[in-house]
């Protein structure tokens, strides 16, 4: 075990600390170098082909090229980063960004409309989304700003909100938030917020290269990569959403957190939309008839902290209000009930709970989802 892994361990072990992330920091800057260049194998060359550019050039001016022509990847030097001084620059500034008490913008263009329509008022404001849209996702509280027109005097207003959906329509990126305070006067966008903005490109310039190294996919996963401020968006794929430097939450379908029988081959593993003629392994299961994440490989190697499934409790017809979980005999097709084993880690007895409302019924299924996967991979249970 190396010390990489020995404090990986500690990180897995409580999620919340961030001292472990950045002893992890810490260790992947002593670690910090270069490798041979994986393109050019070391030579500094260039991967050019001489055919084609003596076809485009000519001879005389193809063999120039070639003589001068480096490796686009190492500058002809040979060598590349392994990595690790970018890593742990990326876990120092996530950890910092985290730890920022400062709410996202949300600058709204109201769409023109009749007053009957009108999409401002004491209940809702809807529109096109401008500025810079990071950390503006659904739930999210942001600092909101709204104009009625072009001329931000033309009827501007200001407050706090919560984000209740985020979408895309032909007028582009539109938001949907609640206010739940008026200030009175715009959120200025001061020291806080412009280091809080620049945290972020800096976060996404070292993401987005890295990504496929920092975090491999396992094989034989259509996994995706997302940093915390990236939106849902529409792809069904089980996402990881990275923060403070890890993997901090999934989301997916609770078919496939659990695992169950393929709904596109119905469980034979073969593709129905495929040519009859010949037998085609169903692409969505690659012939197994089961879908389904390795919960002991995923939770041994990232410190899941939340689940987000598809799954819905249901509401007490009484007036109570009291929410609640249902089991089924399976997990296939309804998004209200929980297959036995998630209700036996919401209960020992394996009786629904009640809970006071919806976000505290959804917070309780993340958390037997992430003590599941953790009972996987052989983890103590969060509290």
């Amino acid at each position: 075990m190396t010390d990489l892994d020995a404090i990986l361990r500690a990180v897995l072990a409580d999620p919340a600390d961030d001292t472990p992330r950045l002893v992890y920091a810490e260790i992947c800057d002593d670690l910090a170098g270069v490798v041979a260049c994986p393109r050019c194998g070391g030579s500094g060359k260039h991967d050019l082909n001489p055919y084609e550019l003596a076809v485009r050039y000519g001879t005389h001016r193809a063999g120039l090229i070639l003589v001068a022509a480096r490796c686009v990847a190492c500058d002809g030097s040979g060598s590349v980063s392994n990595g690790l001084a970018e890593r742990a620059e990326f876990v120092r500034v996530q950890v910092e960004l985290a730890g920022l008490a400062v709410r996202p913008l949300a600058e709204v263009m109201l769409h023109p409309r009749p007053a009957s329509s009108q999409t401002f008022g004491p209940g809702l404001v809807a529109g096109t989304l401008g500025g810079s849209p990071e950390g503006v996702v659904a739930g999210a509280v942001v600092d909101w700003t709204a104009s009625t027109g072009l001329d931000r005097a033309d009827g501007y207003y200001t407050g706090v909100g919560v984000v209740e959906s985020v979408g895309q329509d032909r007028h582009g990126l539109t938001v949907r938030l609640r206010p739940v305070s008026n200030e009175g006067s715009r959120p200025d966008r001061d020291a806080a917020r412009e280091k809080q903005r620049a945290l972020r490109v800096r976060a996404r310039q070292l993401f987005d290269p890295h990504c496929d190294r920092w975090f491999p996919v396992p094989q034989g996963y259509g996994l995706n990569w997302h940093l915390t401020t990236d939106p849902w968006g529409t792809d069904t794929r089980p996402t990881f959403v990275v923060a403070r430097g890890f993997a901090d939450e999934l989301r997916c379908d609770l078919r496939t957190f659990v695992g169950g029988e393929c709904e596109r081959c119905g469980g034979d593993g073969l593709d129905a939309m495929a040519d009859h003629h010949r037998a085609t392994p169903c692409r969505q299961c690659r012939g197994t008839g089961r879908v389904g994440i390795d919960l002991a490989a995923v939770f041994a190697a990232h410190p899941i902290a939340r689940v987000a499934t598809d799954r819905e409790p249901t509401a007490a017809s009484h007036q109570s209000g009291a929410w609640h979980w249902t089991w089924v005999g399976n997990d296939a097709d309804s998004r209200v009930g929980l297959p036995r084993k998630l209700m036996a880690a919401l209960s020992a007895s394996g009786i629904a709970r009640v809970f006071d409302s919806r976000d505290a019924a959804m917070d309780a299924l993340s958390l037997a989802c992430v003590n599941l996967g953790r009972a996987a991979a052989g983890l103590d249970p969060l509290t």
